[in-house]
């Protein structure tokens, strides 16, 4: 795979260097190092690198960062069109555009390999004010450990007092959203200087969620600012099959669906293979490809071949079902994989990596690296446990709901 990383061509390159944060290896890590810190290099393909550093194993002292943290911090000092403008002169734009990109990830490592935090923050305190204040409050949404949230507040807040022309309603809305008492305390101390910020900044997009967070704020926008309304935007108008109230189990399609995986556990042949074919027939709705596909993957007990059928599905699954539906393309492709955990082999270990470069689409990526991850952990011998993060149960996946736009017509092809 690091063979990948240095010689293939750029787009194949950085799909190698992402997949390996899902192998977890410590063994690897002065080649991660190499490629993060080659400032020729790829801009994605470094900050993979990095986030690969991160996912390894143990706490890792990683000094070998201090320079490129120290440099990623100065270039935020540089206006954002200057360093463009270097980044074109200079043909490769990670060092310059992307600096929040790689102190994000940075961070990331720091958080994984706590013995780093002491060097970490020191140059984050050195930092320009500004920066550093900005960078510390960005650090509060990003799921970092307890551990590391509170060093960032031991930071960001003193610098907020030291430095209150650089208190910003993006900073407040980040802050509002920490259930701890030290952060409201320092809140409800700045009342008057937030509600003078937010009176002066009334169309901020933060502002409406600071006022639902903090109700005492609220009040006082409304006592100043007579058509001021903190409620909720009104959601936006979706495709009308996520309107529909009818309960997924109820829709005509899915019933149809149960119905064949009903009699294809019963060993019937050809409702197993209606039930295929509906799977991975391109005449049909992704919606109703998918479903199928989540039922022909609990049939591996019954039909040997069913297992073939997830690979296949996993491999070259319709990922083209429209986005805006639920920012989620890949449902039969997600279908087939999950089926495909349950089968703990290096055989499974190789679709998915396999899979990993095929039609490759930035969410499901995330998805395909913690399966790749899982497997990798327990072929080794760790006790892992899966617990999907994204669509944990079929409730929370829209395809199901989405049943409710197959027509009779549809339906007479299954």
């Amino acid at each position: 795979m690091l063979q990948l990383v240095y010689y293939a061509p750029t787009s194949l390159s950085r799909n190698a260097a992402n997949i390996l944060q899902a192998f977890r290896s410590a063994q690897i890590r002065p080649q991660l190092s190499e490629i993060v810190l080659d400032d020729t290099q790829d801009d994605w393909v470094s900050i993979y690198a990095l986030r690969a550093y991160a996912a390894s194993p143990g706490d890792h002292l990683a000094e070998q960062f201090i320079p490129l943290t120290q440099q990623m911090l100065q270039m935020l000092t540089v206006p954002e069109a200057q360093r463009r403008e270097l980044a074109v002169q200079r043909g490769h734009q990670h060092r310059l555009v992307g600096s929040h990109y790689f102190l994000d990830d940075i961070a990331s490592l720091i958080d994984a390999h706590p013995s780093n935090r002491v060097w970490f923050f020191k140059l984050i305190e050195a930092a320009e004010p500004s920066i550093a204040i900005d960078f510390l409050s960005s650090q509060l949404r990003r799921g970092r450990s307890d551990e590391f949230i509170a060093q960032v507040l031991d930071l960001l807040l003193p610098a907020l007092d030291s430095y209150p022309t650089h208190l910003k309603l993006f900073t407040v809305s980040h802050l509002t959203d920490e259930n701890n008492a030290q952060v409201w305390e320092w809140l409800e101390g700045h009342f008057e200087a937030i509600l003078n910020l937010s009176l002066s900044q009334p169309e901020n997009r933060s502002l409406k969620h600071i006022a639902r967070r903090w109700a005492r704020l609220d009040i006082g926008l409304r006592e100043r600012i007579p058509d001021w309304d903190s409620g909720y935007m009104a959601p936006m108008q979706g495709p009308p099959i996520l309107r529909s109230t009818t309960p997924y189990q109820d829709l005509p399609a899915y019933q149809t669906l149960t119905g064949l995986y009903e009699q294809a556990m019963a060993g019937d042949r050809d409702a197993y293979r209606r039930l295929t074919t509906s799977a991975r027939s391109h005449q049909i709705e992704i919606p109703v490809r998918a479903v199928a596909t989540h039922f022909v993957g609990q049939l591996t007990d019954v039909f040997k071949s069913a297992y073939y059928v997830m690979v296949q599905q996993y491999r070259y699954g319709h990922v083209n079902w429209d986005w805006r539906i639920n920012h989620f393309d890949s449902p039969v492709r997600f279908e087939a994989g999950e089926a495909l955990l349950t089968f703990a082999t290096a055989e499974t270990w190789e679709v998915l990596v396999d899979g990993f470069f095929i039609r490759p689409s930035n969410d499901f990526m995330r998805i395909q690296s913690e399966w790749i991850a899982y497997l990798t952990d327990v072929l080794s011998g760790e006790d892992a446990v899966y617990e999907s993060r994204h669509f944990p149960d079929v409730e929370a996946r829209s395809w199901f709901r989405a049943l409710a736009d197959i027509t009779d017509e549809e339906l007479q092809r299954l």
